[in-house]
């Protein structure tokens, strides 16, 4: 297979992957899945298929509430300020 037929496959893996994650989270959703539920699915998504090691995800009513955190310590999350 030359170059550009292994980028083509490379695209197509890339955009299956992409599609079958929003596929995930939108079934989610529609199940009406608490809050907690779906942060854990989307925090299994981030860490376990993309890698990443770090997430925080802050919620604002009426004041910033960290909602989500997961790899980050507690004197990070101290010295940030959202504002």
């Amino acid at each position: 297979m030359d170059l550009a037929g292994k980028a083509s496959i490379n695209r197509l893996k890339l955009s299956t992957f992409k599609l079958n994650t929003l596929l995930t989270i939108t079934k989610a959703i529609n199940a009406n899945l608490s809050t907690k539920e779906l942060l854990k699915r989307y925090e299994e998504i981030l860490r376990k298929d993309l890698n990443i090691g770090k997430l925080l995800i802050f919620k604002y009513d009426k004041e910033w509430n960290l909602i989500l955190s997961s790899g980050c310590s507690k004197e990070i999350i101290k010295r940030i300020d959202v504002e």
